[in-house]
């Protein structure tokens, strides 16, 4: 579970830049098809404005494990401190991240959801 909580964050942050660059060839290849559309509109209602978001801490969970003869879904609370385009500091975040691959594991995790957690 350690190994896989190393790879979670790593792609948190991967994801987190890919949005900040807008960079769509890699939210495509880290999602799933539904989760990417709906990346892909929030971008567009986003339009040119500039996002640029430090984590200044990041901490993961496993929350649970779901296994079906054709995928393995895990939903990790992310949770930590990040700072916002201009904000002066940083602020608490908790989000749970649906991540699912394929159940022989020949597939990397990709992102399926997200849920924001107020508090």
């Amino acid at each position: 579970q350690a190994a896989f909580l190393v790879s979670a964050k790593t792609l948190f942050m991967r994801l987190q830049g890919a949005w900040d660059r807008n960079e769509q060839g890699d939210l495509f290849e880290l999602t799933t098809p539904e989760m990417f559309a709906q990346i892909k509109r929030d971008l567009e209602a986003r339009g040119r404005q500039v996002s640029h978001t430090e984590v200044t801490q990041l901490d993961a969970e496993v929350l649970g494990t779901e296994r079906n003869a054709d995928e393995t879904l895990v939903s990790v609370r992310f949770y930590g401190q990040m700072r916002e385009d201009d904000a002066p500091t940083a602020q608490p975040f908790q989000e749970v991240w649906n991540m699912v691959s394929d159940a022989r594991g020949n597939q990397a995790w990709r992102l399926a959801g997200i849920q924001q957690i107020d508090g």
